[in-house]
């Protein structure tokens, strides 16, 4: 027998660079499919945690909104609450005002009934050991006609002296009426004297008096005469006379 041929010899020549390359261009073929796989995989990847993010992302903007929309609230609450209060402090501000306007108004109207019956001298110069008693009696009776020694409750000086000048003789008479009489007619008795007499006026009137003393003089000018009295000026027929500021 003869030799034995080797069936499993390698093709060779055209044949064998023919199957090499097909070899070659299989391979090449995975590697590229394995590789777009790969880049799909990475971008599906990609995506889905993009995706994930997003959904985070609108989650805690949700969150932030609802919470800011509750602090609003609460803000608005609280804004709404502090101007409720605060109207309330207003009100209750302007409630004791009026209260103590009030009470400021029945302390004067007290204080000017406990005056009622009270006058001043002012501008009779000042000695030792005067007794202003008699003072006052002597210019009753000599300017006003009294017959007989007025019934005064009691008479003293009133206040330090200012400028030089002497302080008031502060008078309370027994009557009311006597005390009218003089008010009524001390501008015409005492008109040629050095002194006059005032009323006894409450601070709060006096202040009320001096307010308005320009017009008082511009209108006494003109001819219409005023009286001060219950804490205002008045026509001499008693009408209230209202001034503008």
């Amino acid at each position: 027998m003869g030799p034995r041929r080797n069936t499993n010899k390698k093709p060779t020549g055209p044949a064998a660079a023919q199957a090499g390359s097909s070899n070659s261009r299989s391979n090449a073929s995975s590697s590229e499919s394995d590789d777009d796989s790969n880049f799909e995989l990475f971008v599906r990847k990609t995506l889905k945690e993009i995706i994930k993010g997003q959904a985070k992302l609108e989650e805690n903007l949700e969150k932030s909104i609802n919470f800011n929309s509750e602090r609003i609230s609460v803000l608005e609450i609280s804004s709404e609450t502090q101007t409720k209060q605060l109207k309330e402090l207003e009100d209750e501000v302007e409630n004791l005002k009026g209260q103590l306007r009030r009470q400021a108004e029945d302390i004067n109207k007290n204080e000017r009934f406990a005056r009622r019956n009270n006058f001043r001298i002012i501008g009779v110069p000042k000695t030792q050991d005067e007794k202003c008693v008699d003072i006052t009696s002597k210019i009753l009776m000599e300017h006003f006609e009294w017959k007989e020694p007025p019934n005064i409750e009691r008479a003293h000086r009133d206040g330090p002296s200012r400028d030089g000048r002497a302080p008031h003789i502060l008078v309370k008479m027994l009557s009311f009426q006597d005390k009218v009489y003089i008010m009524a007619n001390a501008r015409e008795k005492l008109k040629e004297e050095t002194f006059y007499v005032l009323d006894d006026l409450t601070l709060a009137d006096l202040k009320e008096k001096k307010k308005w003393k320009e017009q008082v003089q511009t209108m006494y000018k003109n001819g219409i005469k005023l009286k001060f009295t219950g804490g205002k000026w008045r026509s001499k027929g008693g009408a209230l006379i209202k001034f503008q500021d």
